[in-house]
């Protein structure tokens, strides 16, 4: 049951006095939490007070006792990092330790295995893709390349983990947490109640969209051959914009609520997920998996080539649970609609979908009612969790330009909070580039 109360509100309203990025705040949201919470914080992020998290109960607790968790420990999880739950006083999980590409892998399929900007063989020979004759026999080229780096990086992890003991003894902070004392064992050595590993999967909607793309105009439309596709992603489209193009405008894609661009990363997220959930980790714990990417998309995009969906080598990639910048253009009710078919409870180690408004969106008394009817549609849908970034590109170009007047201006990426003028100028131009969204 809700527990909001008079510190609640106190928390808040220092919140919004303080006005910095850190520390970041976590809302967790229930079925009967308030319109008059709801409403406060709609209120603060109206005003670019984003330095929060909302966060769905529902979903996170489900997912917590899918792993192993008792209802009545899941209940008392606390986000750490950044939307990621641990029971407190009971649980050390390690959120971070893989990060994985799934695009990578789609391109890796598509070169058998070679990595086409390094020219290095890292992943499995799954074949010379001109000759898949179906999209089945694309998709296990796909999967095998997925688990063929999920299946290393747990080898790497439980060896790790082998190590933390001597390399890293916490015995004051074993202290701390539940089992540790009663077991005699330290925290690296699997004392803790509960020990998960976390296993982070970016760039969801580059991979489906991919191939989504190669699924139409390769092996259902018979538009181009898989041959074309892969000189044109060889050249980075350099004389291949018609064909660009339509995989840009003519394949449907993921954020847009259409059933078929929603199956494709439904069915993405499904298989790396349960692969995910396999995994034992070195402490005798969990593997759990998650669905955001923080700052790599941008690192592990200047890592990834040109793929199917239009996108071109090197650029970033999607983020978190949305779509690709640009492509979710039927408003955010649809890219809700989109990430809503996901299965939550599948992500217990967190996901999050990001959504850009401009301000005349959400302003005055019936903009502070749709914006708090679109946070209560998404947690009714079960959706996992929720940031927000209010802005229009007008006031952020001007920030370049005179950054002297913008020390307070707070944007969201991703897990946290930053003042814009902090960033490099390449990672300004790369936030205002995203569409705002609009209901």
């Amino acid at each position: 049951s809700e527990i909001t109360n008079e510190l609640t509100y106190l928390a808040l309203e220092a919140y919004e006095e303080l006005n910095t990025p850190d520390p970041k705040l976590s809302v967790r949201f229930l079925p009967t939490t308030s319109d008059k919470l709801y409403k406060r914080i709609a209120n603060l992020i109206r005003k670019g007070h984003n330095s929060m998290v909302l966060m769905n109960d529902v979903p996170a607790v489900e997912a917590l006792v899918k792993m192993g968790k008792t209802w009545e420990d899941a209940r008392f999880y606390v986000p750490i990092g950044c939307y990621e739950p641990s029971v407190e006083g009971k649980e050390v999980g390690c959120t971070m330790n893989v990060t994985v590409n799934l695009a990578k892998s789609l391109e890796l399929a598509l070169y058998d295995g070679k990595d086409p900007l390094s020219g290095e063989q890292i992943g499995p020979h799954t074949g010379d893709a001109r000759y898949l004759t179906s999209f089945e026999e694309l998709w296990t080229a796909y999967t095998r390349q997925m688990d063929y780096f999920l299946e290393h990086a747990i080898t790497y992890i439980r060896d790790a983990e082998g190590q933390w003991p001597q390399i890293h003894p916490s015995p004051l902070l074993a202290g701390t947490i539940d089992d540790c004392i009663t077991r005699g064992k330290d925290i690296g050595q699997g004392g803790v109640h509960y020990n998960s590993v976390g296993f982070v999967g970016a760039a969801l909607a580059n991979a489906a969209d991919s191939l989504q793309a190669l699924k139409q105009v390769v092996y259902d439309e018979h538009r181009f051959t898989m041959d074309e596709v892969l000189k044109a992603l060889q050249c980075n489209f350099d004389g291949y914009e018609r064909m660009r193009q339509y995989l840009l405008n003519r394949v449907p894609k993921w954020g847009n609520n259409n059933p078929d661009a929603d199956w494709m990363a439904k069915r993405v997220a499904e298989y790396y997920c349960n692969k995910v959930h396999t995994f034992v980790n070195g402490r005798g714990g969990p593997c759990q998996a998650a669905l955001f990417t923080l700052t790599f998309a941008w690192q592990k995009g200047r890592l990834t080539g040109a793929l199917p969906d239009g996108r071109k080598a090197h650029e970033s990639l999607a983020p978190g649970q949305g779509a690709t910048y640009g492509r979710d253009k039927k408003g955010v009710t649809a890219l809700m609609g989109s990430v809503t078919t996901l299965d939550a409870t599948l992500t217990p180690n967190g996901a999050v979908l990001d959504v850009t408004l401009h301000p005349t969106a959400i302003k005055g008394p019936e903009g502070l009612d749709a914006l708090v009817t679109l946070m209560k549609t998404f947690f009714a849908k079960k959706g996992y969790a929720l940031q927000f970034n209010v802005y229009d590109k007008d006031t952020l170009r001007d920030a370049q330009r005179h950054p002297e007047n913008y020390a307070a201006l707070q944007i969201r990426l991703t897990g946290w909070s930053v003042y814009f003028t902090t960033l490099s100028r390449e990672e300004q131009n790369q936030f205002i580039d995203r569409i705002s969204h609009g209901f």
